[in-house]
């Protein structure tokens, strides 16, 4: 009974988690996707964004675990979110680059000639905006944790979830 009650917890936090990426991700997918239409170009690529957003709950909730997110907690709380932000936003950038050179290695099953259709086929203006986004998002998600380990599990839910208090 207690493994399908861990697990029950462990669906509702990745759930949660991957709600709030998903949301995130859509939006910054949505304003890539408007800035391309001025210059006729669509961009199909919704289920990135639901696995990506799957994908990063799930490594944000492993990584919160181990010491190396937790290296700076001693220092002051904006030192702390801001090295979390790196360290989940370098985590994207490798896991993009390892996936950019998989898929091109997949075409030309040479190493060397993958890296150069990898590094051909990106753009880094929209390489360096879509991460920078996604930073925002990490810095975002790490200011909420903190804020929940400091007043509480579920207060955030709580907080923007329920009526206002009425003030007299």
């Amino acid at each position: 009974m207690k493994v399908i009650h861990w697990l029950i917890e462990e669906i509702k936090k990745v759930w949660i988690l991957s709600f709030f990426f998903i949301i995130c991700f859509s939006y910054i997918f949505i304003i890539l996707d408007l800035f391309l239409k001025t210059y006729a170009i669509d961009i199909y690529g919704i289920s990135k964004v639901v696995i990506g957003g799957l994908i990063a709950a799930k490594a944000v909730l492993i990584l919160d675990k181990t010491p190396l997110i937790n290296w700076c907690e001693r220092f002051p709380r904006y030192i702390h979110l801001l090295y979390k932000t790196l360290i989940y936003s370098l985590g994207v950038v490798l896991f993009g680059v390892v996936e950019g050179l998989i898929h091109a290695y997949s075409e030309s099953h040479q190493w060397k000639e993958a890296f150069e259709i990898f590094i051909a086929s990106k753009n880094l203006n929209s390489f360096i905006a879509t991460h920078l986004s996604i930073g925002v998002v990490f810095f975002i998600y790490s200011i909420l944790s903190e804020i929940e380990k400091k007043f509480g599990q579920g207060w955030i839910g709580k907080f923007f979830l329920s009526s206002p208090d009425n003030a007299q």
